[in-house]
């Protein structure tokens, strides 16, 4: 499949999602709605099969949803109830976005909350193709055990080593905000190279510890341009950032962390299994950026039945009056 671009930018956004997380890419899609600016946006969603979203929009801002149509049948995935293989579809975005620019690919458990179309003026460097994020949790869990670890590895560190040849030195990045450069991705074959890591894993059922997000680093490990933290800032790990930090190589001043994490980051990522529509309490000023965005296109009761009154309540209690009206 190819898509064709829409302006004459050339530059789109696209979330891929399986048919349980269709819903959750509107309010992802309505957060690129209330940041935006008077550019074009060309925004695509990629999903099983193609569903009205059920919104107008701005002139100029186009959604347009379209169902994989990508040959994987002689392809395995290593999935779990959370993960899909839809979550593996991002590594197909320089073939289907041919085309285009730039690319900027958003998971659908992200809400941007200022305006970022400076991403797509980033110049790229002759060796870079994507960017993205470091990982913090990375680090953390190098030297650890984790739940469901092939028992030939001792720690996580033996398996990125072993598998991916990725010794802890290098910068590992979070998949769940990536800008392709496309023509660049292209000339570096950044599909084949990780459908080969992929069919080629020597691993039972093709476990992958961190799903397509492995496969990535280790194929892109000396080709990544590295974006500030505010693009991809990890919601419920705010109270942690500061312990996190210390597994990066950067050299981060302890002043400078305490002021980005106080500072409104750009996009923000809820990347555990704390969602802000399942435990919005675990941080509720954090999850308030996923809510209004419910509450614009008019999906609160959708999305609230399943939490307490006392939690609706307090949900309802936060937000101002503007955020309370639907468009």
């Amino acid at each position: 499949m190819i898509i064709q671009p829409l302006f004459s930018e050339r530059n789109a956004i696209v979330l891929f999602c399986s048919k349980k997380y269709f819903d959750y890419a509107k309010v992802t899609i309505q957060s690129i709605v209330e940041t935006s600016s008077k550019n074009n946006y060309d925004i695509v969603i990629i999903s099983e099969s193609e569903q009205p979203l059920g919104f107008d929009y701005p002139e100029n801002i186009s959604v347009r949803n379209f169902s994989f149509s990508e040959d994987i049948s002689d392809l395995i995935f290593w999935e779990d109830p959370n993960i899909s293989k839809e979550t593996y579809f991002k590594i197909f975005v320089p073939k289907i976005f041919k085309e285009y620019n730039k690319v900027l690919y958003l998971d659908s458990d992200t809400i941007v909350s200022n305006n970022i179309d400076e991403l797509f003026n980033i110049v790229f460097k002759q060796n870079e193709v994507i960017a993205g994020v470091e990982e913090f949790q990375y680090w953390n869990l190098l030297n650890k055990t984790v739940k469901n670890l092939p028992k030939q590895f001792k720690t996580t560190k033996d398996y990125y080593k072993e598998i991916f040849k990725l010794d802890g030195s290098q910068t590992y990045i979070n998949a769940g905000v990536l800008l392709f450069d496309i023509q660049k991705c292209n000339c570096f074959n950044f599909t084949e190279k990780c459908l080969e890591i992929i069919k080629n894993n020597p691993l039972e059922n093709k476990f992958l510890h961190c799903y397509d997000q492995d496969v990535i680093n280790s194929v892109c490990v000396n080709s990544i341009h590295y974006l500030g933290f505010e693009y991809n800032f990890i919601a419920f790990q705010v109270s942690t950032y500061a312990l996190k930090i210390r597994y990066s190589r950067k050299k981060i001043d302890k002043d400078k962390i305490e002021e980005f994490v106080q500072t409104q980051p750009k996009i923000i990522h809820y990347a555990s299994s704390q969602k802000p529509w399942s435990k919005p309490w675990v941080n509720y000023e954090l999850s308030l950026f996923w809510w209004k965005n419910v509450f614009k296109i008019g999906m609160f009761d959708y999305f609230a039945e399943r939490l307490s009154q006392n939690v609706r309540k307090k949900i309802a209690e936060m937000l101002k009056p503007s955020d309370l009206v639907e468009w």
